[in-house]
């Protein structure tokens, strides 16, 4: 088996950021006592008692994302539509950063400066996720 080279490192990256994130949501979801999938967003996690786990999931997934986005600028060759893809993936990353730099706001009235930065960039993220999905 070759050894893995730093563009193999970026691909790894944009697979395994996931799983943190997914592993993250579930730690933190099965630690707060009321939480349910279908009626609470997963930013509400944040307000818990270990919601720096969800915190670190949200960071992860925007670093390895944007990691993985360099690895394709690096090795895919430029093609039409390949830089409205590449800016598409990367702005879902950014947002993910911005989640998870930025908590929600608990009562959601009135909104903190935090909040209002965390709801941008969720709405920013939950409209660009069946785009960067296909």
């Amino acid at each position: 088996m070759r050894k893995l080279d730093i563009i193999s490192n970026l691909a790894i990256g944009g697979i395994i950021g996931s799983y943190i994130l997914i592993i993250a949501d579930f730690t933190a979801a099965f630690s707060q006592r009321g939480y349910s999938f279908v009626r609470d967003s997963i930013s509400n996690l944040t307000l818990a008692s270990m919601g720096w786990i969800q915190t670190i999931g949200f960071l992860a997934i925007g670093l390895f994302i944007e990691l993985f986005v360099a690895g394709i600028l690096i090795t895919i060759p430029k093609r039409s539509g390949f830089s409205l893809g590449v800016s598409l993936l990367s702005f879902f990353g950014f947002g993910m950063l911005l989640m998870g730099a930025f908590r929600s706001d608990p009562s959601h009235v009135p909104y903190t400066t935090e909040g209002i930065i965390h709801l941008i960039a969720s709405a920013m993220v939950f409209w660009l996720f069946p785009i960067d999905s296909m």
